[in-house]
């Protein structure tokens, strides 16, 4: 979900990488139960209403601060969740790859830093849009600073008309830029103004197909969570799939 929405730690210095990495809980392993931990950080901060940490958390609030941002956002829970996915980190992020986020190594590696400028080695010729070892060479790269040194010399960079980044006007279901039109927006709150009038019908979904009654099945209710079970794609994740989630739905 959005980069941009923060929820700042007061007072708070950055955090620093945990080993195993994420393991808010201390348990000695990242799992789904530090991607929950970090949720319920997030909304605690968030509320500021001086509610207690969650127990889970086996620091302080900085532990949950995963990309040493100064505050836990959802980048935060991205990070969580691909470190307990096994996936590699964004390498604007994590430029050495070494799985923990350049600006910790930055707050822990002594009198103003040890770390190197990253100098990607890898090359764009032939594989324009697709990634070359430490690098990228598709578009994206442009946004998050991670393209190969000679992206600009064998990938053309499509030019198109400037679009309103705050508006769902023909984005729903994705990234508008300042703001998101997607169904999860409504739980990290970063909708664009005019999701809920360009996006949401009152009887249909975002992709046209009548909401589902609350169940206890999956069937006609793929891509929904039902009364006690869910039947979307991160039900596999959490483990709270309904038991013809495969059937109805697939993997």
């Amino acid at each position: 979900m959005a980069l941009t929405s923060a929820w700042a730690m007061p007072d708070a210095a950055q955090g620093a990488c945990l080993d195993p990495p994420a393991d808010l809980d201390g348990s000695g392993d990242t799992n789904v139960v530090d991607v929950q931990c970090g949720i319920v950080t997030a909304l605690v901060l968030l509320a500021e209403d001086g509610s207690e940490m969650p127990s889970c958390l086996a620091g302080s609030e900085e532990t949950a601060d995963v990309d040493c941002g100064g505050g836990v956002d959802v980048v935060d829970i991205i990070i969580i969740i691909q470190y307990v996915l096994g996936l590699p980190i964004d390498t604007a992020l994590d430029a050495d790859g070494n799985s923990c986020p350049d600006a910790c190594e930055e707050t822990t590696g002594g009198e103003g830093g040890d770390t190197e400028p990253f100098e990607p080695v890898g090359s764009c010729e032939g594989i324009c849009g697709d990634y070359a070892d430490d690098c990228y060479c598709d578009s994206e790269c442009l946004f998050f600073g991670d393209c190969c040194s000679d992206f600009e010399d064998h990938c053309e960079v499509e030019e198109t008309e400037p679009v309103d980044t705050s508006s769902c006007e023909g984005m729903c279901g994705e990234d508008a830029g300042d703001c998101y039109c997607d169904t999860q927006c409504l739980f990290f709150d970063d909708c664009c103004a005019d999701y809920e009038a360009v996006c949401i019908d009152p009887d249909e979904d975002p992709t046209g197909s009548e909401l589902p009654a609350a169940t206890e099945s999956c069937e006609n209710s793929c891509g929904w969570g039902g009364e006690t079970c869910s039947c979307d794609a991160l039900c596999t994740f959490f483990g709270d799939c309904c038991s013809d989630y495969t059937t109805y739905c697939g993997e």
